[in-house]
């Protein structure tokens, strides 16, 4: 599933994404930043982390906060249509 999030990440514009064996990193998209790593996502299950906002969640929550989609049912089609279930 990494390679799998990897793409995804591509797809919704994230851009400079650094991998180590647990987690990508890379700057948010959905606000102001002039941090390349601040945004951390588990390779394995998705969960992200915005360390200078403190605020974190699943992979559903990220796609919703970056395309600044009304609600999850949103979120979870965007996902269908580009290969997660």
């Amino acid at each position: 599933m990494s390679q799998n999030i990897k793409d995804m990440l591509h797809e919704l514009g994230y851009t400079n994404i650094v991998e180590n064996h647990k987690e990508y990193r890379t700057r948010p998209i959905y606000r102001d930043s002039d941090n390349n790593t601040v945004l951390s996502v588990n390779k394995r299950n998705g969960r992200f982390v915005d360390f200078a906002r403190n605020i974190s969640g699943s992979f559903d929550d990220l796609v919703k906060l970056t395309l600044n989609l009304k609600d999850m049912k949103d979120a979870k089609t965007w996902l269908s249509k580009h290969g997660s279930s």
